[in-house]
């Protein structure tokens, strides 16, 4: 594989086994980074990391889970086993269970506990990935990129997901605070404001005029694809992205 604008560079990203992290992934090991693969699905992780692999690249497969402190923490510290520095941390992870997912809807009818398994595993998963990885990006001296994963639903007020969407407008904010307090140590911090992408995942779980519907709203008629998030992911990885932090990028 020739050398990539992320030769050198050692990236993670979580939820990488399938979807948009899929895409992630496979692009940045052809952009020359050492990805590890980090996702709850051993299965999905490992086939990801096989194919970055079988196409020339560098990487690893790490379970982890985003609710659990532990993982997230043997997530980083399995990276530097391997790799010995960190440069990327692509939070891309998301907590939306089948289980939780159908009883996110208007405030007066949420369970309290739908609220706070959401914001446990998208604003309070998001904070202990970044809290574990950054020290490692500090010590190797050499700056970073974090880019979070948010939605538009963190902008806006919709009727249902009343959970999920504040639950991304903590990580917009937690963006910013990050960037802040990082930009010292030359970490950079942005988050992408995702519409509705079409992975397989969603696909199968939304009928294809509810999608056309959704589609027709946009300024372009075009639906937005995992690989084009994955494309604004390799630029903020990279140095052509170097004064570029705090900022929310709507794709």
């Amino acid at each position: 594989m020739s050398e990539g604008k992320l030769h050198g560079k050692v990236a993670i990203v979580t939820g990488g086994g399938s979807g948009i992290g899929e895409a992630t992934c496979e692009r940045l090991g052809r952009a020359g980074a050492s990805v590890v693969v980090a996702d709850i699905n051993t299965k999905t992780a490992e086939a990801t990391a096989d194919r970055i692999r079988d196409d020339g690249g560098t990487a690893i497969a790490v379970r982890f889970d985003l609710l659990d402190t532990a993982s997230i923490e043997a997530l980083a510290q399995a990276t530097m086993d391997e790799y010995g520095r960190i440069d990327v941390l692509h939070n891309n992870a998301v907590h939306n269970p089948p289980h939780v997912f159908p009883k996110d809807q208007g405030i007066l009818e949420m369970d309290s506990a739908v609220w706070d398994e959401t914001f446990a595993g998208n604003a309070r998963g998001t904070m202990e990935v970044t809290r574990a990885v950054v020290p490692h990006m500090i010590a190797g001296g050499d700056g970073g990129s974090i880019i979070n994963t948010s939605s538009g639903a963190g902008q806006m007020g919709q009727m249902t997901m009343s959970a999920y969407g504040p639950s991304k407008g903590a990580i917009n904010a937690f963006t910013r605070y990050a960037a802040l307090q990082f930009a010292p140590h030359r970490i950079r911090c942005n988050a992408l404001i995702l519409p509705l992408v079409l992975t397989k995942g969603l696909e199968s779980l939304f009928p294809k005029e509810t999608i056309d519907e959704v589609v027709s709203r946009t300024l372009l008629k075009e639906p937005t694809r995992p690989h084009d998030v994955a494309a604004v992911v390799e630029f903020l990885a990279s140095d052509d992205a170097r004064l570029i932090t705090g900022k929310l990028w709507e794709i």
